[in-house]
C-alpha cells in the first residue's frame, strides 16, 4: 500500500508533461503561413502574401478592422480566411492557432463585419455564346466545346452592374469610381493569374452577336437578388 501510495505521488506531482510555449508555436505557425513561400500562403489562404498585406491594410484602413490586445489584424484576417478557404471547424483553429474557440468566433466576426463595410458587390462570371469569324472561332470554344467568351460581373447593392470584365485583362471595362479600383484589382489579380482562362492577343477581334439565353437571364436575377440580401445585411451591421 505505501508502495502504491508513493509511485501515485510521484506520478501526480513529478512526471509532468513539458508545458507548451503557446506565443512561441503561434509566432512560428503564422510565420509558415504568410511569410515564407508563396506556395504556402495561396494552398492554405487561397491568397498571395502580396495580397493578404494589402487586404490587411485596407480592412485597417477603410473596413475600420482595429486590433485588440491580443490578437493582431494579420493574425485575425488569416483565421478568417484560413477558415473560409478550408471549411475548417473552430476546433481545428484552436489547436493550429493556439487560441480559445471563443475568441476566434469573436475574431471572425469583427473580420466579416469589416469585409461587409468595404464590400463593393457580388460578383461571378460566366459563358456567354457568341457569334465569331471562323478564324477567331478555336479561342472562343470553351472546354464544353460551345463558341462562348468568359464574362466577369459586379454588381452594386443598388443591384446594378458596376464593373464588367469580358475575356482577358487588356479587354476590361470598368466603369467603377475611383475609390473602388483598389481593392477590386486585387480580386482581378488573383483571378486572372489562378483561376481565369488566358486568352492572349485578343485585340481586333470583332464579336458580331451575342446570344441571348435562359441562363444568363437567370444569373443576373439571382445575381441582383443575392446583392440586395447583402446590402440588406450590411444595413443591419450599421
Amino acid at each position: 500500500m505505501l508502495l502504491g501510495a508513493l509511485t501515485w505521488y510521484h506520478d501526480k506531482y513529478f512526471v509532468k508533461e513539458p508545458a507548451r510555449n503557446l506565443e512561441l508555436e503561434r509566432h512560428s505557425f503564422l510565420n509558415h503561413l504568410y511569410r515564407r513561400t508563396e506556395t504556402d500562403c495561396i494552398e492554405q489562404l487561397r491568397v498571395s502574401k502580396k495580397t493578404f498585406f494589402k487586404l490587411c491594410r485596407i480592412l485597417q484602413e477603410k473596413g475600420q478592422l482595429v486590433k485588440t490586445k491580443n490578437v493582431p489584424i494579420d493574425e485575425a484576417v488569416a483565421m478568417f480566411l484560413h477558415i473560409l478557404a478550408h471549411n475548417l471547424k473552430y476546433r481545428v483553429v484552436h489547436f493550429s492557432y493556439c487560441r480559445s474557440m471563443e475568441t476566434i468566433s469573436r475574431q471572425f466576426k469583427n473580420v466579416l463585419r469589416a469585409i461587409m463595410k468595404i464590400s463593393i458587390g457580388a460578383l461571378d462570371g460566366i459563358h456567354i455564346p457568341v457569334t465569331v469569324s471562323a478564324e477567331d472561332r478555336p479561342r472562343y470554344r470553351n472546354r464544353k466545346g460551345d463558341i462562348s467568351t468568359n464574362v466577369l460581373g459586379v454588381c452594386g447593392p443598388d443591384l446594378r452592374f458596376i464593373y464588367v470584365l469580358p475575356g482577358d485583362e487588356q479587354q476590361s471595362d470598368p466603369i467603377l469610381e475611383a475609390q473602388d479600383l483598389e481593392l477590386l484589382s486585387v480580386v482581378d489579380n488573383e483571378l486572372i493569374n489562378q483561376q481565369m482562362e488566358r486568352v492572349t492577343n485578343n485585340i481586333g477581334d470583332e464579336v458580331t452577336t451575342i446570344q441571348a439565353t435562359e441562363e444568363w437571364t437567370r444569373f443576373r436575377d439571382t445575381l441582383a437578388m443575392n446583392m440586395f440580401a447583402t446590402y440588406q445585411i450590411r444595413r443591419n451591421f450599421d
